[in-house]
């Protein structure tokens, strides 16, 4: 099978992302893998969707991988988009440009992981705290300093801060209570990465 992988940015992967894992677990299971970045899909003339991919044939090592893939001037191929068995989406952020094309990849017949029509709505970790009848901790999500302070006050044992909108880790925090500079602290970070909003859990 030819499987198209979209992500945002080639010379940002690493060996011990999971986008590296399935790369190597595609290519050994004898897959080929269509590596396209977020700017390198087009439209031509006649309306068919293309992307220019970096090409991946055999099984490689993770290292290998991202060395191909972060080779300044690596070489990559025009790749009908219709002619993907599946199209993995594998963006973070989002990027709206991306999503219009997966959606034409999937009304061409593609089919297209995640499903580009519900991936906006499951994009913030806000709707997790929607979900009824899943266990989970108790959970806040605000922008809003004041509501983190009281929400964080009821938490004995301390809590998790995260933004709602990031990824890899990035700004995430527990904060044991009562430590309102740290509690502080921890919102100042989470705060810099996403949107703004901050999700906060019991830990």
């Amino acid at each position: 099978m030819r499987i198209g992988i979209a992500i945002i940015r080639a010379a940002a992967i690493q060996p011990s992302w999971t986008t590296t894992h399935l790369i190597a677990a595609l290519l050994e299971a004898g897959h080929s893998v269509r590596v396209v970045e977020s700017w390198d899909f087009e439209i031509n003339a006649a309306g068919r969707l293309l992307a220019r991919a970096h090409a991946m044939d055999r099984p490689l090592e993770k290292a290998a991988i991202c060395a191909q893939l972060h080779a300044p001037g690596a070489k990559r191929v025009f790749a009908e988009v219709q002619q993907f068995d599946a199209l993995l989406l594998r963006i973070n952020p989002l990027d709206s440009a991306v999503l219009a094309f997966a959606q034409q990849a999937a009304l061409s017949g593609v089919c297209v992981l995640n499903d580009p029509y519900r991936l906006p709505a499951v994009s913030h970790k806000s709707f997790l705290a929607t979900l009824h009848g899943v266990p989970m901790p108790q959970t806040l999500v605000t922008r809003s300093r004041n509501a983190i302070q009281h929400f964080s006050s009821n938490c004995k044992s301390g809590v998790v801060i995260k933004p709602a909108r990031a990824s890899g880790g990035r700004g995430v925090a527990f904060v044991p209570i009562p430590h309102p500079r740290a509690l502080e602290q921890a919102m100042d970070r989470a705060g810099m990465v996403g949107d703004g909003y901050l999700v906060v859990q019991e830990y």
